[in-house]
This record gives C-alpha cells, sequence and structure tokens, in this order.
C-alpha cells in the first residue's frame, strides 16, 4: 500500500483555521481589554466579530470578502502592532480557499 504525501494546507479542514484564528483573536481582545487599551480592544473584537460567521460555510464569497477586505481592514486598524501571528494561518486560508475556488470553477469533466 502506497501513502501519499499531501501539502498539509489541503489536509486541513477551512474550520480548523478559522478556529485557531478565532482563538487568537479572543485572546488577543482579552489582553487589550487587560492592557484597559479601549482602541485596540475595538480593533481585536471587529475582526473577532468576523470569523464565528465563516464556520460551516460553503459560500466561497464570504471567505475571500474576510481574506481581501475584512483582513485589509484589520492589519490597516492594526497600524504597527500588525499581528504577526496570523500570518501562517492566513497564508493557509487563502491557499485553500483559492484551491476551493479552482475546483469550483473548473468545467466538469465528461
Amino acid at each position: 500500500m502506497r501513502t501519499m504525501s499531501m501539502n498539509k494546507t489541503t489536509m486541513r479542514h477551512r474550520d480548523e483555521i478559522y478556529r485557531e484564528i478565532l482563538i487568537l483573536a479572543r485572546r488577543r481582545a482579552q489582553e487589550a481589554w487587560w492592557r484597559s487599551d479601549r482602541r485596540r480592544t475595538d480593533v481585536e473584537n471587529a475582526h473577532l466579530s468576523c470569523i464565528p460567521q465563516l464556520l460551516h460555510c460553503d459560500d466561497l464569497r464570504r471567505h475571500h470578502h474576510y481574506l481581501n477586505v475584512e483582513l485589509v481592514r484589520y492589519v490597516r486598524d492594526c497600524g504597527r502592532a500588525a499581528p504577526s501571528e496570523f500570518e501562517t494561518l492566513w497564508k493557509q486560508l487563502k491557499a485553500l480557499v483559492d484551491s476551493e475556488q479552482r475546483i469550483a470553477d473548473a468545467p466538469f469533466a465528461q
């Protein structure tokens, strides 16, 4: 029996990545709250509020919106304190969503 080597990104489910983002976002929001940094708390909570509706969502447009609009807004609002701990997760998510989009756009083989 031959084992196929697969890219880790394709092996992971989209919701697993979103759950990890959710955990990090919650931690960042709590840390900002504990520091009494109201502006940072608001920025982190705005990002945090985007994630739950993406769990178990099959609409690729919503995932593209998160990656192309919400993330840009979040990084801009973070300013100099850009959240580097999300970078790997965002790259994995983008690769996965792009892969799903290519599959959805592919013509049906006859």
